[in-house]
């Protein structure tokens, strides 16, 4: 003797006790594609860097850490980042025809020496 429960699961999935001619539908199967469409492309973003974010184009964003514009600083020809030169070694008279950040132009640095300097200043 079968319970309400039990018929009522059977007719839903078509398999009733009282008809056993029923066969439960079965779907037909779905064609998959053999070729994939061609991925779309996006523009390359330039990995983050592990500097912040320069805050203005002509704020001060130099490897000491100080925002303060002491008089004579250096951009970088690739991304406009302004530096102090001193950081750099850079003095004037001496300033090179074409010059990059540590960012566009990866280098080890002396940040220690550039913070010291720019405390004594």
């Amino acid at each position: 003797m079968n319970s309400d429960a039990t018929e009522a699961a059977l007719g839903l999935l078509s398999l009733s006790p009282l008809n056993n001619n029923t066969i439960p539908q079965i779907r037909k199967p779905v064609p998959i594609p053999t070729s994939r469409p061609p991925p779309t492309t996006t523009p390359l973003q330039p990995a983050p860097s592990a500097s912040p974010p320069l805050p203005d184009a002509d704020a001060i964003s130099c490897i000491c850490g100080f925002l303060f514009d002491d008089g004579f600083s250096i951009a970088c020809d690739v991304c406009s980042r302004w530096c102090h030169a001193a950081c750099f070694d850079i003095v004037e008279g001496e300033v090179p025809e074409e010059w990059r950040c540590w960012d566009c132009d990866p280098r080890p640095v002396n940040r220690d020496r550039a913070v010291r300097l720019q405390k004594q200043r």
